[in-house]
Protein backbone atom coordinates (compact mmCIF):
# COMPACT_ATOMS: atom_id res chain seq x y z
CA UNK A 1 0.00 0.00 0.00
CA UNK A 2 1.07 3.61 -0.41
CA UNK A 3 4.46 2.75 -2.26
CA UNK A 4 6.82 5.05 -2.75
CA UNK A 5 7.90 6.44 -6.15
CA UNK A 6 11.96 7.87 -6.54
CA UNK A 7 10.22 10.62 -8.72
CA UNK A 8 7.14 12.50 -8.94
CA UNK A 9 4.22 10.68 -9.81
CA UNK A 10 2.42 7.67 -8.43
CA UNK A 11 4.06 4.26 -8.95
CA UNK A 12 3.41 1.54 -11.77
CA UNK A 13 4.19 -1.00 -9.94
CA UNK A 14 4.44 -5.15 -11.05
CA UNK A 15 6.01 -7.99 -8.76
CA UNK A 16 8.65 -11.01 -9.59
CA UNK A 17 7.77 -13.49 -7.41
CA UNK A 18 11.30 -15.76 -7.67
CA UNK A 19 12.08 -19.73 -6.32
CA UNK A 20 15.76 -19.92 -5.02
CA UNK A 21 17.14 -23.28 -4.07
CA UNK A 22 18.13 -26.09 -6.21
CA UNK A 23 19.25 -25.16 -9.75
CA UNK A 24 15.89 -27.78 -10.86
CA UNK A 25 13.96 -26.12 -8.48
CA UNK A 26 14.52 -22.27 -9.39
CA UNK A 27 11.62 -20.65 -10.91
CA UNK A 28 10.21 -17.19 -11.50
CA UNK A 29 7.10 -15.13 -12.15
CA UNK A 30 6.19 -11.84 -13.27
CA UNK A 31 2.93 -9.93 -12.99
CA UNK A 32 1.19 -7.44 -15.25
CA UNK A 33 2.07 -3.63 -14.02
CA UNK A 34 -0.47 -1.87 -12.49
CA UNK A 35 -0.43 1.60 -14.37
CA UNK A 36 -0.35 4.46 -11.88
CA UNK A 37 -1.67 2.87 -9.16
CA UNK A 38 1.10 2.53 -6.25
CA UNK A 39 -2.00 3.76 -3.58
CA UNK A 40 -3.62 0.06 -3.02
CA UNK A 41 -2.03 -2.34 -6.22
CA UNK A 42 -4.07 -5.66 -6.38
CA UNK A 43 -2.96 -8.73 -8.95
CA UNK A 44 -5.33 -11.68 -7.88
CA UNK A 45 -2.74 -13.21 -9.92
CA UNK A 46 -2.32 -17.36 -8.67
CA UNK A 47 0.59 -19.11 -9.11
CA UNK A 48 2.08 -22.29 -8.63
CA UNK A 49 5.54 -23.53 -8.42
CA UNK A 50 6.33 -27.16 -8.03
CA UNK A 51 9.60 -27.54 -5.49
CA UNK A 52 10.99 -30.82 -4.74
CA UNK A 53 13.56 -29.78 -1.94
CA UNK A 54 11.81 -26.79 0.00
CA UNK A 55 13.42 -26.96 2.80
CA UNK A 56 16.40 -25.90 0.90
CA UNK A 57 14.75 -22.88 -1.00
CA UNK A 58 13.36 -19.56 -0.59
CA UNK A 59 10.70 -17.39 -2.17
CA UNK A 60 11.75 -13.80 -2.86
CA UNK A 61 9.05 -11.55 -3.56
CA UNK A 62 10.49 -7.67 -5.68
CA UNK A 63 8.02 -4.90 -5.68
CA UNK A 64 9.47 -2.59 -8.92
CA UNK A 65 8.13 0.95 -10.31
CA UNK A 66 7.59 0.37 -14.27
CA UNK A 67 9.26 4.12 -15.09
CA UNK A 68 7.92 6.03 -18.16
CA UNK A 69 10.90 4.10 -20.54
CA UNK A 70 9.56 0.42 -19.18
CA UNK A 71 12.52 0.20 -17.00
CA UNK A 72 11.76 -1.48 -13.79
CA UNK A 73 13.49 0.18 -10.39
CA UNK A 74 13.07 -1.73 -7.06
CA UNK A 75 10.60 -0.31 -4.72
CA UNK A 76 11.19 -3.11 -2.07
CA UNK A 77 11.47 -6.74 -1.70
CA UNK A 78 11.71 -9.78 0.66
CA UNK A 79 12.65 -13.48 0.82
CA UNK A 80 11.29 -16.20 2.95
CA UNK A 81 11.92 -19.62 3.67
CA UNK A 82 9.64 -22.19 2.31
Amino acid sequence: RHLVKSTRGIASPFVEVEVIGLEDDNCRYKTRTVQENGLCPVWNDEISFNISMPELACVRFVVQDEDMFGDPNIIGQACYPL
